[in-house]
């Protein structure tokens, strides 16, 4: 029996996958093994799923099979989506070619043209249902048994600290706090903020915009066995001092210009219980006393991969004048020439 190393690309945001390994070790030999990939948002109008395939050839180089389409990429199957507590809301996803679609596939070792999807386009003004499980089931025909992988869907998240009518305070010398709606499909958050200013110009101002990721692992309180044990929100905290030396270290102060302090967007992604496991999963086995067999996490009925769930609020919120005046005069800003 031959191994098959295969290294399994997709277009995940970058949150999710800068920190995980990808490679798996297949050992079924002689059969053709599924290869799905999804992350679904009931922000989205339009969904798209990446399915492929993995298989085993004794009498050929792994990498030199990666680079041949006809090794990717399954000819005659259907793959629909369902919702399972509504399953007259079911779509049969239409394969498309991301590089047309605008999602072109990172150069690497697979084979970059084509580059197909499978989408599913709502209309403009169609989503998914939020708190609803969906199902994807892909179909090979040929008498095999079709491959099923099933995911919650992330509902709408919302700010409540800073709330719609308050600003946001950041002290120099204390704690700022952010605090969210939390939803029983979410297992981990990552929450950032992208600071927005204007350096003047003789003539012109230039919008510039720094993103702080404050942390990439909050986890939730969610337990998907007993929902009734769920938080209703989520509170995070942190040094303000943090955010003021964060500008420092990323704004040049030797360059003799004026700065306006604008706004700042709040970032809050939730990532779902799969691709946390999943991501999990990938942490092991990783350092220096690491095995030389990687497990793996997937939720499909048979094959690799993970179909999971997201979701990003953004809300822009103005600073406290107080938060303004530290902006300007803080130890570690006062050289920014904020006004």
């Amino acid at each position: 029996m031959k191994a098959l190393k295969a290294i399994l690309l997709f277009s995940f945001p970058v949150f999710f996958l800068t920190s995980c390994s990808n490679e798996f070790e297949v050992i079924d030999a002689w059969k053709d093994i599924p290869v799905v990939y999804g992350l679904l948002n009931n922000q989205d109008s339009v969904q798209y799923i990446r399915v492929e395939k993995a298989f085993l050839d004794a009498d050929a180089n792994a990498l030199d099979l990666a680079k041949i389409p006809d090794s990717l990429y399954y000819e005659n199957i259907s793959v629909t989506l369902e919702n399972t507590e509504n399953p007259s809301e079911s779509y049969t996803l239409q394969k498309v070619d991301g590089n047309v679609e605008n999602i072109p596939r990172d150069n690497g070792i697979f084979a970059t043209t084509p580059n197909y999807l499978y989408k599913l386009a709502l209309g403009p003004d169609g989503q998914l249902s939020g708190s609803d499980n969906y199902t994807l089931t892909l179909d090979r025909g040929d008498s095999q048994e079709p491959v099923t992988a099933e995911t919650g869907i992330i509902n709408d998240i919302e700010l409540r600290t800073p709330n719609e009518n308050s600003l946001l305070r950041i002290p120099e010398d204390g704690e700022a706090r952010i605090r969210w709606s939390n939803d029983p499909a979410v297992a981990f958050y990552t929450l950032k903020f992208r600071i927005n200013y204007l350096e003047e110009y003789p003539g012109a101002d230039s919008l510039r915009t720094l993103t702080w990721v404050i942390n990439d692992n909050i986890e939730s309180s969610n337990d998907p066995e007993d929902p009734s044990g769920n938080d209703s929100a989520i509170t995070y905290e942190f040094l303000g001092e943090l955010f003021y030396q964060f500008l420092a270290n990323n704004i040049d102060a030797g360059v003799s210009l004026t700065r306006i302090f604008l706004n700042i967007d709040v970032i809050v992604i939730g990532g779902g219980h799969e691709l946390y496991r999943y991501l999990e999963v990938g942490k092991i086995n990783t350092g220096l006393t690491s095995s030389q067999f990687t497990p793996t996490y997937t939720n499909l009925s048979e094959g690799l991969g993970v179909l999971s769930t997201q979701y990003t609020l953004t809300k822009n919120k103005g600073v406290t004048t107080t938060t303004l005046t530290s902006i300007k005069e803080s130890e570690w800003t006062a050289g920014l020439n904020f006004r």
